[in-house]
């Protein structure tokens, strides 16, 4: 199982039998198997909930700028994949930066939302209260 090493944040490259090339993607939910892809391009419909990344600065491992793609969290299964390549974790600096770009991401529904929270308070401990999801309010029955 891909999440059975993998921590929250952590970053993998690995190759889909669909997809011509190897992928990066950061690990939203090791269990769940639920990332975040990396791409050397915006992506159109929101580039507003794109992450740049610089890879000599930030990820050295990457050729060219980058994003991480807050957008849309991908689950991967097992069976879809040839081979994975552990390439290290975001530093605290690009967790907090992705923290903020992925909870006001205007795309991400509450279940994804609820996903990302779980792990960022229980793995690292940060102290976001600014950015928690909002409780809805209790509808009055009459």
């Amino acid at each position: 199982m891909i999440g059975e090493k993998l921590k929250f944040c952590d970053i993998v490259q690995y190759k889909i039998k669909t997809i011509q090339h190897p992928k990066y993607c950061v690990c939203i939910d090791p269990i769940g198997q639920f990332f975040l892809f990396i791409n050397t391009d915006p992506t159109r419909k929101n580039p507003s909930g794109d992450m740049p990344i610089k890879p000599i600065r930030e990820l050295n491992f990457l050729d060219y700028d980058s994003y991480i793609n807050t957008s849309k969290i991908e689950r991967i299964y097992d069976i879809d994949i040839e081979w994975v390549k552990s390439k290290g974790k975001l530093s605290k600096s690009l967790i907090e930066e992705l923290s903020k770009t992925f909870l006001s991401n205007y795309l991400i529904n509450n279940k994804n939302r609820k996903i990302f929270w779980d792990h960022l308070n229980s793995n690292l401990k940060v102290k976001l209260k600014q950015y928690q999801p909002k409780r809805l309010p209790i509808p009055k029955i009459s």
